[in-house]
């Protein structure tokens, strides 16, 4: 798949979900792809799967259409508020650790071996040097409370890594890429197999519950649960409730 293409794919349903989420659902939270997501796609449909990626793309979208329907008859959200709280917050520490080995491997701290076999890389490496300090300083200014401090860390890291040239800046502005190369290129014939079934199952499963984990770990940082709770978004507005929500989140900031 091109990636230009599908980087700026993935930056316009970044932003119109996040539209849509704050403009009519009134949550301040910011909606993009799952990383989760791309990975089952990319190693587990494709690579191990030896599925055509127009067709796992037939699969992710089928799954999708399945999401938006319990989403609309607020199954996904019965779900939710019949999660224990344990597991709540167990599900986004679990994407958390998942999307940190992401990190590590791409930094090179953790190398990829055959199946889901991992080793220690070359903690001398550059990337691995930089990526460590990065993550230092993240922790140090978290540690001191201070707002911003995953920004101020990811910004500190790149303009080190720009520095060091560890990465290059080809320029500032430019025309967006196209999209042409994989807009529409979802293979419509009818697929009944048990692996296009499967994929489908799995992708509908991680985006249920993928959200689930991260809606808890944002929805309670926020403050936005009561009674262990996700309200809808038409109670967000009630006064009572912007005053438990400052409460709780005054108690967060403590």
């Amino acid at each position: 798949m091109d990636f230009n293409a599908v980087m700026m794919a993935t930056c316009l349903s970044s932003v119109l979900a996040t539209l849509i989420m704050g403009v009519w659902a009134k949550y301040p939270i910011a909606v993009a792809p799952g990383m989760g997501e791309n990975f089952f796609f990319v190693f587990g449909v494709v690579l191990i799967g030896g599925m055509d990626w127009t067709v796992a793309l037939s699969a992710s979208f089928y799954a999708g259409i399945l999401f938006v329907i319990i989403s609309v008859v607020r199954a996904r959200e019965s779900i939710l508020n019949a999660i224990p709280d344990a597991l709540k917050t167990a599900t986004g520490i679990g994407v958390g650790f998942f999307i940190a080995m992401i990190g590590l491997i791409n930094a090179g701290i953790v190398v990829r071996g055959s199946g889901a076999v991992v080793s220690l890389g070359k903690l001398t490496h550059p990337a691995a040097l930089l990526t460590l300090g990065g993550l230092f300083l993240t922790a140090v200014l978290m540690v001191k409370k201070i707002n911003g401090a995953v920004f101020y860390g990811i910004a500190a890291t790149g303009v080190i890594a720009w520095i060091a040239g560890i990465v290059h800046i080809d320029g500032i502005i430019s025309a967006p890429p196209s999209i042409a190369p994989t807009f529409g290129k979802l293979d419509w014939t009818p697929q009944l197999s048990a692996d296009f079934l499967a994929a489908v199952f799995i992708f509908l499963f991680m985006d249920v519950f993928d959200t689930v984990g991260t809606l808890a770990a944002v929805g309670k940082q926020g403050g936005f649960f009561v009674g262990g709770n996700c309200p809808a978004p038409t109670v967000l507005s009630s006064p009572i409730l912007w005053e438990q929500y400052s409460a709780a989140w005054l108690e967060l900031r403590r």
